[in-house]
């Protein structure tokens, strides 16, 4: 008998996010593994009713996957649009603000976010009349989804409730009052999930220690599972279609220079470009590289962080800004790049960072460079990277020596492409691997299956 897999999330396909992409191949895989999957969701037409046609993307078609899918009530999904839709699809995304005013908006917020929350109730309660889940899988962010988790098992204590929190709940950068409300927040989820499911080692130690010696259960080490996130073999561009796979998707010229592609939301100073724009500039001071020898080719809505981290490089020049590209344009401009631009960050607070970004550069199979940016060494990116051998990790805990490694790298690179040569790295098959969602769906599927 297949398991009844309950799916509560606020985002699903065809929105083009990070948080959608995660849930909706996850529920792709687990139905062809044999769940009956229950999609609990708010419209997306109304979330992407104030976007441009690229954050429309075809993730999972659930009829032809067997997916049943579910909406909340209209009336609140026109909150939610005001509320996060223009966050999720503008420049603001991935901004960290502090002050009085920020917290009377993020109070504000709160309780709108409650306001849709009750009105979601009803749903679950539906849900749970006619056809009563074996598993509900909640995914966070933002919390609404956490808080109709809390409500189901107060309904049906006996229900096995997986909480993926993706995402740290507690953000290190938001104003102390502020992490104290989302630790209380982030305590009771804790508490009374059956499973919690993280996305990096980091961020297992994070909550082990920071509720061991707390939460009720003595077993929480036991209870908390790292599944990553990862990419969907049938994603692939192939470099045939490259040129053809979207509106905005261009094959990147042959023409000498090293092309170095960034796709996705940028957050702030986290996503620090710098340590790349110093080494160029210092190359081209020593007349190793010439003036027009690189390109930075991005696609996102922050184009505008990008610019002002090169400016004060005088690296401006080398940027091509694509705009947001539907997800199809932007694997397709991943797969014909030199190298793929990973930004990170790892500090003493905010530990085990990993953006689902990596994982479709594995799809791309194009090599990486990874800044992470941050106080701490031995970032979650650099050993990922390290393992897969897929590519060189610069991090600022260890300028003094990975910042001339980094220009020798991109020297090394410009050289291999003027020579028509490959860049001589190869990720390893073996470790790539595991992050393809069908091995992770069936990871998912355990915890689910209990």
């Amino acid at each position: 008998m297949p398991v009844r897999t309950l799916i509560v999330t606020a985002f699903f396909s065809p929105v083009n996010v990070i948080a959608s992409v995660r849930v909706g191949k996850l529920a792709k895989y687990l139905a062809r593994q044999g769940h009956a999957v229950t999609v609990a969701t708010f419209d997306p037409e109304a979330v992407l009713a104030g976007a441009e046609a690229s954050a429309r993307s075809p993730l999972v078609d659930p009829a032809a996957e067997g997916i049943r899918i579910v909406h909340f009530p209209p009336r609140p999904t026109k909150v939610w649009h005001d509320l996060v839709a223009v966050t999720l699809f503008g420049k603001e995304h991935g901004v960290t603000r502090r002050g009085p005013f920020v917290v009377f908006l993020r109070a504000r917020s709160l309780l709108r976010l409650y306001g849709i929350y009750r009105g979601c109730r009803g749903t679950v309660r539906a849900l749970f009349r006619q056809d009563p889940p074996d598993a509900l899988l909640t995914s966070y962010g933002p919390h609404f989804a956490l808080w109709l988790g809390l409500y189901a098992k107060r309904l049906r204590p006996g229900l096995r409730w997986v909480a993926d929190l993706r995402d740290p709940v507690v953000n290190a950068r938001q104003s102390r009052l502020m992490q104290r409300f989302d630790a209380w927040l982030e305590r009771r989820y804790v508490e009374r999930a059956d499973r919690i499911v993280v996305v990096s080692d980091g961020m297992k130690e994070r909550l082990v220690a920071r509720y061991a010696s707390t939460v009720r259960q003595p077993d929480l080490a036991d209870r908390i599972d790292v599944v990553s996130n990862g990419y969907d073999p049938e994603d692939l561009v192939r470099p045939e279609e490259a040129g053809t796979a979207a509106p905005g998707a261009t094959r990147l010229s042959r023409d000498g220079r090293l092309h170095l592609v960034y796709t996705g939301y940028l957050y702030g100073a986290n996503s620090d470009a710098s340590p790349l724009f110093r080494a160029i500039a210092a190359l081209v001071a020593r007349s190793d590289l010439p003036v027009d020898a690189v390109r930075l080719h991005y696609a996102g809505k922050n184009f505008d962080v990008l610019h002002a981290q090169a400016a004060a490089c005088g690296q401006a020049a080398l940027l091509v800004d694509h705009g947001f590209l539907p997800r199809a344009g932007a694997l397709a401009l991943q797969r014909d790049a030199d190298l793929l631009l990973l930004l990170s960050w790892n500090y003493r607070d905010e530990q085990g960072v990993m953006t689902g970004k990596i994982y479709e550069y594995f799809l791309s199979k194009r090599p990486i460079l990874a800044l992470v940016r941050g106080d701490v060494p031995g970032s979650a990116v650099a050993r990922l990277v390290r393992d897969a051998r897929a590519g060189f990790v610069y991090e600022q805990a260890n300028d003094a020596q990975d910042g001339p490694s980094l220009e020798r790298f991109v020297l090394e690179g410009w050289r291999s492409v003027q020579a028509g040569r490959p860049l001589g790295i190869e990720p390893d098959g073996s470790v790539v691997g595991r992050y393809a969602y069908p091995e992770l769906a069936r990871r998912y599927g355990t915890l689910l299956e209990g």
